[in-house]
């Protein structure tokens, strides 16, 4: 088959030999449709196989599907390249360096930014270096404040504490 206008226009006498003429015309509006079918695919073997296949006069789409079909089983296979070996890479030079370095620098001088942001929200006492432990009396006062019970020791430990430190109050058992 030398060309596709050539294949259409057998196609139309195959397939309506009486009014070949008008089919080849009607039929040629359909070769800017099958524009993404490979050349191969229009050749003899095919035209046999689609034209038994459509029946007289066929569709657009009928058409189109069985070409589809005969190229799938008949064209041309797709053959997968094995991908090309990577690049060696080449050290980073001095201008790459400088470049990361400076990167760095610049996301780490952000960081600091939020810090300080996040700092300047937070109550003064928050930040207050010198602030001390609070005593034991002082953790339960801020408990029963907050409406909870606190850290209870075990039974066991309860006991034991009393025999020691019988002068120091417990709480609730």
């Amino acid at each position: 088959m030398k060309n596709r206008r050539q294949w259409i226009a057998m196609l139309a006498k195959l397939t309506a030999p009486m009014e070949s003429t008008a089919a080849a015309q009607a039929f040629a509006a359909y070769l800017p449709m099958l524009a993404d079918f490979p050349d191969d695919v229009f050749c003899e073997a095919s035209l046999q196989a689609v034209a038994a296949k459509v029946g007289p006069a066929p569709p657009y789409g009928i058409l189109r599907k069985a070409l589809g079909d005969w190229s799938k089983q008949h064209g041309p296979k797709l053959v997968e390249l094995p991908a090309p070996p990577p690049r060696p890479r080449q050290p980073p030079d001095d201008f790459e360096r400088k470049a990361v370095s400076r990167s760095v620098r610049e996301i780490l001088t952000g960081f600091s930014e939020v810090t300080r942001q996040r700092e300047a929200q937070l109550p003064q006492h928050a930040l207050r270096l010198d602030a001390k432990p609070l005593s034991r009396e002082q953790l339960n006062i801020a408990y029963r404040s907050a409406g909870l019970a606190g850290p209870q020791l075990p039974a066991k430990l309860r006991t034991a504490a009393a025999e020691i430190r019988p002068e120091v109050k417990r709480g609730p058992p």
